[in-house]
């Protein structure tokens, strides 16, 4: 399975990628392809890292990790699961409800960061108005995804103690629950295709198979689709 707009460059992409990264592998034995595979649900591994890097199979030129890379975040908003220490960490976290503000919508891949940015603007203006404070990062449930668009519920976490949703003009949700792995685009919009194919490349090693539905919750916001402040953590839950 493919993510996001990467979708739209087909499965030959994915393989391509993977064939790279075997045979970097093959070049490097000591490399770790075979990255730290968590025993997904298992309560141990809920909360933890696996520990495993993008960087010792990734080429350099490619817009990639050349090697781990801190995070730098800001610590007054919680995200949905406890972030990892650096950018180009795979993470298995259990994920737990949350009340959320609802935003739905569609659009296209061409206008993609534009349109998920409105949706966010929606929320927060609405929630402000109303004196409703966010008790997390906003995200985005990509539920139904083809070559030429996507659709999506657009969420803000709120606290139990807000005011009923739709006399704001929203709707009340819950944040999606259960286990997956997290992965992190540090850079701008525009290359997060490269950050779904390295998804799509480990998957496709581990031999894990996605759910319909992902995750892309925007840690650090960017001015546009080009500015490389943006951080995003992509949950992918497995089947």
């Amino acid at each position: 399975m493919r993510f996001g707009r990467a979708r739209r460059s087909g499965t030959a992409s994915g393989l391509m990628a993977l064939a790279c990264a075997l045979a970097l592998a093959a070049s490097f034995p000591h490399a770790a392809l075979g990255f730290s595979r968590p025993d997904l649900p298992a309560e141990s591994r809920e909360e933890g890292g696996s520990g495993a890097l993008l960087a010792p199979i990734l080429p350099e030129g490619l817009g990639l990790f050349s090697g781990p890379r801190l995070l730098d975040l800001p610590g007054d908003t919680p995200t949905l699961a406890p972030p990892p220490a650096t950018a180009d960490a795979i993470d298995a976290v259990r994920l737990t409800p949350r009340r959320t503000a609802v935003f739905r919508g569609s659009g296209d891949w061409d206008d993609g960061y534009a349109t998920l940015k409105e949706a966010f603007a929606v929320l927060e203006r609405r929630t402000q108005e109303a004196g409703v404070a966010p008790a997390g990062k906003p995200f985005v449930l990509f539920t139904e995804t083809d070559d030429r668009g996507f659709r999506f519920s657009a969420m803000l976490p709120v606290g139990p103690d807000a005011p009923e949703l739709a006399t704001i003009g929203l709707e009340e949700g819950e944040s999606p629950v259960g286990h997956a792995l997290r992965f992190v685009h540090a850079g701008p919009f525009v290359d997060i295709d490269a950050t779904y194919d390295l998804i799509t490349s480990h998957l496709e090693a581990e031999g894990f198979e996605a759910q319909e539905s992902f995750i892309e919750e925007y840690v650090v916001d960017a001015i546009d689709d080009g500015d490389p402040a943006l951080i995003v953590f992509i949950y992918v839950f497995l089947r």
